[in-house]
């Protein structure tokens, strides 16, 4: 009897610990949704070598457009560098500030990197935020990714938070170099036309 306690007992653990590693980091690339328009936000990138800096202003009337729907964005509670189909395990952690924690994921399918908050501890209507990520290989990350809440039910949830990317106002920042480096291979395929 106490043989399948015991063995009952280890069950439980086992699936506990199984759900917990499973929720440990529920931010992963395959959880955002790529949605075709994104307004009354902007991001304004700039380098201070060897760190990227991006600023987040949350507009008034912020809103995104999925399936031919508007869903009206109340707060910003996450703000994540994409690179698809890239492992960034070289990555550390990132230092958590205000009420921002890490929220990074690297695997196979692509890596996020970037930071997460709580409902009423994002960014709101008329104001900023600025992030700073330490010395990266930013020209693997070619896209921008938000965890927003929104007034309503998110598309394919039951709750009114989720993860989007798409189209944002403002740009990422190129690696040091990267754009010397487009530019050298623009010159030599003019060259081999000739």
């Amino acid at each position: 009897m106490t043989s399948t306690r015991t063995a009952s007992l280890a069950l439980v653990c086992a699936g506990l610990i199984a759900a917990t590693a499973g929720t440990a980091s529920a931010t992963t690339i395959n959880s955002f949704l790529s949605v075709p328009g994104i307004s009354g936000i902007t991001i304004s990138p700039s380098v201070a070598s060897p760190n990227l800096n991006y600023t987040i202003t949350f507009n008034a009337g912020a809103t995104f457009t999925y399936n031919s729907n508007t869903y009206a964005i109340t707060d910003v509670m996450g703000f994540y560098l994409i690179a698809p189909g890239y492992d960034d395990a070289s990555q550390g952690s990132l230092a958590n500030f205000g009420g921002f924690s890490d929220d990074s994921d690297h695997r196979a399918a692509g890596s996020i990197y970037g930071w997460r908050s709580n409902p009423n501890a994002g960014i709101t209507s008329g104001n900023s935020q600025a992030f700073t990520f330490p010395s990266i290989s930013s020209a693997n990350y070619t896209l921008i990714g938000l965890h927003v809440r929104i007034n309503g039910t998110f598309p394919g949830t039951s709750g009114n938070t989720g993860n989007i990317t798409g189209n944002i106002t403002g740009a990422l920042v190129p690696a040091p170099g990267a754009a010397a480096i487009l530019g050298l291979s623009g010159l030599m395929a003019t060259r081999r036309r000739r």
